[in-house]
């Protein structure tokens, strides 16, 4: 099995997409459609919102839930597309007052729902019969053909979270969900059941309401240091580190001043892996840059 991506950028070996996006705004309680050249009516959103479902029922399924619950989206709308994939449109939000009832949502992920004629339709609707329509969030995913357990996170202030089935099989977070910076590393091959090694990064950008300001900087400062284990560089006459070996690396990136408290040969060993085979992950910023104006073009 293949990864599937939309509008990816590959660079020194690292593939960088959009995982996941978000986009709010507040439609209008009417909007117009044209009947016959050049004679309109006036009709409300969401009705005709539903009209375009029906009406293109040959390429995609529909489900509808009514919610009443508090911060909620009063109509909820799953639609599978022809790929099989969902993208989920929310409107009316049951929030603090009746402005709120006009706000709605578009929640998917463009590498497995794009390309699709009809989801961009359904996009431009929403957006062209809006008011204030931003990007609420994105993950930037980057991909590197590695195994997992060659990496290592470094901690910093943010709060932090391993889920660890083995060294393989483990996930770590930075941050908090749905937060500027929120940060995730995983093992790619083992969720998506890939033949080769995929480790991914990825790194959320969000924004509080319409009324905040994206900056492409906060996300770069955000981005946490990573380090990897370059094996591909390994010679054949040198051996692999075992277990222990592995987490004396990982103490000696966060403490380099512990190499000296080793033995003589276990410091000669991680020293020369540290300066052979330790390399930080370089993240291209441009390239994020590039993947952000490519979304704000949707809006």
């Amino acid at each position: 099995m293949a990864l599937k991506y939309f509008n990816q950028i590959v660079s020194n070996g690292l593939t960088y997409s959009i995982d996941k996006l978000i986009l709010r705004g507040s439609f209008n309680p009417k909007v117009q459609i044209e009947d016959f050249p050049g004679q309109f009516r006036s009709v409300p959103f969401l009705y005709e919102f539903q009209q375009i479902l029906f009406r293109n029922e040959d390429v995609c399924l529909s489900q509808h839930y009514d919610n009443g619950g508090f911060m909620q989206y009063k109509d909820l709308f799953k639609v599978q597309l022809q790929s099989s994939e969902t993208a989920v449109f929310a409107f009316g939000l049951n929030g603090f007052n009746g402005s709120d009832l006009s706000r709605w949502k578009i929640e998917f992920n463009p590498n497995k729902c794009f390309p699709d004629s009809f989801l961009s339709s359904l996009i431009w609707y929403c957006v062209s019969n809006s008011a204030h329509p931003y990007i609420s969030s994105l993950d930037f995913a980057v991909d590197i053909p590695l195994p997992r357990e060659d990496f290592f996170f470094m901690k910093d202030n943010r709060k932090y979270q391993l889920v660890m089935n083995s060294a393989s099989d483990k996930t770590e977070y930075l941050g908090c969900r749905h937060e500027m910076g929120f940060c995730k590393l995983y093992n790619k091959q083992i969720e998506s059941k890939l033949e080769s090694s995929m480790t991914r990064f990825e790194i959320t950008a969000s924004l509080a309401n319409e009324d905040s300001t994206f900056s492409i900087q906060e996300v770069f400062d955000r981005i946490p240091v990573i380090y990897y284990f370059d094996s591909m560089q390994i010679t054949h006459d040198e051996t692999c580190l075992n277990g222990t070996e592995r987490v004396l690396l990982e103490y000696a990136l966060i403490n380099p001043q512990s190499v000296q408290m080793l033995g003589r040969y276990m410091r000669v060993k991680i020293q020369g892996y540290l300066d052979k085979h330790v390399k930080r992950l370089e993240v291209d910023k441009d390239i994020l840059m590039k993947l952000y104006q490519w979304v704000g073009e949707l809006i």
